[in-house]
């Protein structure tokens, strides 16, 4: 079986916010860019091929995906030059808006949240090398440069969504947000000696907190095993 797809969704003549995505793709790049690919605007295609399910053809598409070099393969297919990305073979996803807005918030979260039912193929990390805080997944991000919603509401949709992602950045005020749920979180409230709460913020140096909270968290496999979907598609034949 031959895995087809339309030209549209993978085409999006929309141009609005790739300044923006360029910007955060270049600060990527300069720290992570000797473990990690940057793709923008790609569609994410998992082994299981849920995505069908969980997003239409025009919602699959992420404003920044960082991929493990050392994937294998990590595009699934490539049209007029576009690439369609492994989610076996994603690091880390990040959503990019100019503006934090309660709409923009709502979309990107349940738009994340919809991300996060997809699952792994088997044996996708050979071996897998992690940090005490590692997770066994692609991390999320939502990273915003300025900020026009109430922080009350902002405290508020984070505190009832357990789906948001796993760090939230607000560039222009310095300051990123952390899931409570991550275990480098529990581990810096248990360091400040303070009670959980729905997420911490580092309102200080947040871009260089950001890549180490980042950093370790993510994983680091000698080698990243993303065949699951071609399989898949094999078994099809």
């Amino acid at each position: 079986m031959i895995l087809t797809v339309s030209v549209n969704t993978i085409t999006n003549p929309n141009t609005k916010g790739y300044d923006y995505e360029d910007i955060v793709e270049e600060f990527f790049k300069k720290y992570l860019g000797n473990f990690f690919d940057f793709y923008r605007r790609v569609p994410i295609y998992d082994a299981n091929l849920e995505f069908r399910k969980l997003f239409k053809d025009e919602e699959n598409e992420f404003d920044l995906v960082a991929a493990y070099k050392n994937a294998l393969p990590k595009i699934v297919m490539s049209i007029h030059k576009r690439a369609v990305i492994s989610y076996d073979a994603v690091a880390f996803v990040t959503e990019v808006k100019q503006t934090l807005t309660k709409p923009h918030l709502e979309n990107d979260m349940d738009k994340l949240r919809r991300l996060s039912l997809l699952k792994l193929g088997q044996n996708v990390f050979i071996p897998p090398i992690r940090t005490p805080f590692s997770l066994a997944r692609p991390l999320r991000i939502l990273f915003y440069f300025e900020r026009e919603i109430d922080e009350k509401l902002l405290w508020g949709s984070l505190v009832k969504s357990e789906h948001w992602c796993d760090f939230l950045v607000i560039a222009d005020e310095n300051k990123v947000f952390l899931n409570r749920h991550l275990p480098i979180t529990k581990q810096i409230v248990a360091d400040l000696k303070r009670q959980p709460e729905s997420s911490v913020l580092q309102p200080t140096h947040a871009l260089m907190k950001l890549m180490y909270y980042l950093t370790m968290t993510v994983q680091y496999p000698m080698l990243v095993n993303a065949w699951g979907i071609f399989e898949k598609l094999f078994s099809k034949e």
